[in-house]
C-alpha cells in the first residue's frame, strides 16, 4: 500500500512538472527584477528578497559546471539555496536542469518550515567492476566470462525505462524541482545569472520530518555572480 501511494505521489509530480514547464518562460532574459533579487511564490506565501545572496560558477573535479545561488534574509528568517550539477557547459547558452534526471537540490527554510527537494531518480555510475555471467554456446557448452553490467551501455532513456542501473530516493518521490539558468555575458565572462524556477514538495518542521505537498511557482531571479563567494 505505501509504495503505491509513493507511485501515485511520483506519478502527480510528474504531472505537475509537465504542466509547470509548459508555462515556463522561454527566455529568462525577459525577467522584470531589479540586480541580486529574487521572487516565488511557496503554497500560499509570497516570498521577496533582495540584496542578500549570491550565485557562483564553478568548475569541479569531476568535469561538472556547479552553479550555486544562496539566499540569507535574517529580517524574514528565509534562508534558501538552488545548487545544479552540469556535465557539459560552454558558459554562454541558457542551460535548463531538472530533478527527474539531474543532479539539483533546492533547500527553503521559513516561517512556514523546510521545503527540500533533490532527485527522486539518480544513474549509478559506473565502477569499472565486471561480473561474472554464465553463457551457453551454441554447441550447447557453457562457459564463464567476465561482462560490465548491461546498464552502462544503456541511455538514461532505456534505464528510466528498465529500472536498471537505477537508484530510487522513496523520500523524493512525488516531489519535483526544474531551473533555467541563463547568464549575463560582458566582456567574455559571466557577470549575473537571471532565470526561473518551479517544482513541488512537502513541507514539514525540518528537511526529515515530511508534511503536506506545497507548490513552489513563478520563481525568479537576477543575481549578480561572485566568483569568491562562499555559499554554505
Amino acid at each position: 500500500m505505501i509504495n503505491q501511494l509513493l507511485s501515485i505521489r511520483w506519478y502527480l509530480g510528474m504531472i505537475v512538472w509537465l504542466v509547470l514547464a509548459g508555462n515556463m518562460p522561454v527566455s529568462a532574459s525577459s525577467i522584470d527584477l531589479p540586480i541580486n533579487s529574487l521572487s516565488m511564490t511557496v503554497g500560499q506565501s509570497h516570498i521577496n528578497l533582495m540584496n542578500n545572496m549570491k550565485a557562483m560558477i564553478e568548475k569541479r573535479d569531476n568535469g561538472m559546471t556547479r552553479i550555486s545561488i544562496g539566499v540569507e534574509d535574517k529580517k524574514q528568517d528565509i534562508e534558501m539555496l538552488i545548487q545544479a550539477d552540469m556535465p557539459s557547459w560552454d558558459g554562454i547558452s541558457p542551460q535548463y536542469v531538472q530533478s527527474q534526471t539531474d543532479s539539483i537540490m533546492f533547500m527553503l527554510k521559513h516561517e512556514k518550515g523546510t521545503v527540500f527537494v533533490i532527485p527522486a531518480i539518480r544513474f549509478a555510475k559506473d565502477s569499472g567492476r565486471q561480473y561474472v555471467h554464465r553463457v551457453r554456446l551454441s554447441n550447447n557448452t557453457v562457459k564463464f566470462q567476465k561482462r560490465s553490467p548491461d546498464w552502462t551501455r544503456m541511455t538514461k532513456a532505456q534505464r528510466l525505462a528498465t529500472g536498471r542501473g537505477v537508484i530510487r530516493n522513496q523520500g523524493m518521490e512525488g516531489s519535483s524541482f526544474f531551473v533555467k539558468i541563463e547568464p549575463v555575458v560582458k566582456n567574455g565572462l559571466v557577470r549575473a545569472i537571471v532565470g526561473t524556477f518551479s517544482g513541488m514538495s512537502s513541507m514539514g518542521k525540518n528537511r526529515y520530518q515530511k508534511g503536506d505537498f506545497v507548490n513552489i511557482m513563478d520563481g525568479k531571479f537576477n543575481i549578480e555572480v561572485n566568483q569568491h563567494a562562499s555559499i554554505k
